[in-house]
């Protein structure tokens, strides 16, 4: 668990404020409103800080082959302000030329909007990664310091699951067959179900294996093939239900999940 106190949110602010200082390619104009949108005494930035101060969120944290990812379940109210700031970066006008004079082609100033609103989203990403490792003490346990960060991986974004209607297919082409299968659902990492539910899958489809490689007369024993492909379908069902069901909490509009990695 991590809680928004009040060391969590002066942290974060000094993080925020370093990496909205390192975006490059703003003008003047494009730089006061950001300084201002994101400045101490902002409506916005005391209407967060009052909403989330003292929220308890559940986190993960996990270290493999040297990378650590952190996931958050960031309150409502956090991502809320990040749609808000996008969408006021992306508002803002785009001026013909760039902050070095240099004259924009008009496929850049096109581009620029969105591009801009990526940038910030990106700078409060990394600051609240940065956070978050300096609230579990990684980043002088494991020196997970801001330059180690993988900006790829450092996103915000609502969860989604899915799955397929059916798990097992069966293609034929001649006289060979060959046998798809899959769990068929979106794991999930702050539910710990990416590397379980593959296990489960890997030691079903070994099962289905070993019953049907022990058959002496495949044509004889065709029966006997359909009950193994039957079964391999219920347990792989079993496993996308599971997969699914561990996600739940996470779903819906009251849940945004983050997900960040350092290296």
């Amino acid at each position: 668990m991590l809680v928004f106190d009040q060391k969590f949110q002066q942290f974060f602010r000094e993080q925020l404020k370093s990496q909205l200082d390192k975006i490059e390619g703003l003008n003047e104009h494009e730089r006061y409103v950001l300084d201002k949108e994101f400045s101490e005494d902002s409506k916005n930035i005391i209407e967060l800080e009052t909403a989330t101060l003292g929220r308890a969120v559940r986190t993960r944290c996990l270290e493999n082959k040297n990378q650590v990812s952190i996931g958050i379940e960031l309150p409502e109210e956090f991502n809320q302000f990040c749609q808000n700031v996008q969408k006021k970066m992306a508002a803002l006008p785009v001026r013909e030329f760039d902050q070095n004079g240099v004259k924009r082609s008009e496929a850049d100033q096109e581009a620029w909007p969105e591009q801009r609103a990526a940038k910030v989203q990106k700078a409060l990403s990394r600051a609240l990664l940065q956070t978050a490792a300096h609230s579990y003490d990684l980043d002088s346990s494991l020196g997970i310091t801001e330059e180690k960060i993988n900006d790829s991986s450092a996103a915000i974004f609502p969860v989604q699951q899915h799955r397929v209607k059916k798990n097992v297919l069966e293609k034929k082409s001649g006289s060979h067959k060959v046998v798809i299968t899959d769990a068929a659902a979106s794991h999930h990492f702050m539910s710990g179900t990416g590397l379980t539910g593959a296990r489960e899958n890997v030691l079903h489809l070994q099962n289905y294996t070993k019953d049907v490689s022990r058959q002496e007369n495949p044509k004889v024993d065709q029966k006997t093939q359909r009950l193994a492909l039957d079964y391999l379908e219920m347990h792989q069902k079993g496993v996308r239900d599971f997969v699914i069901k561990q996600g739940e909490d996470f779903l819906g509009e009251p849940s945004v999940f983050k997900r960040l990695f350092g290296r």
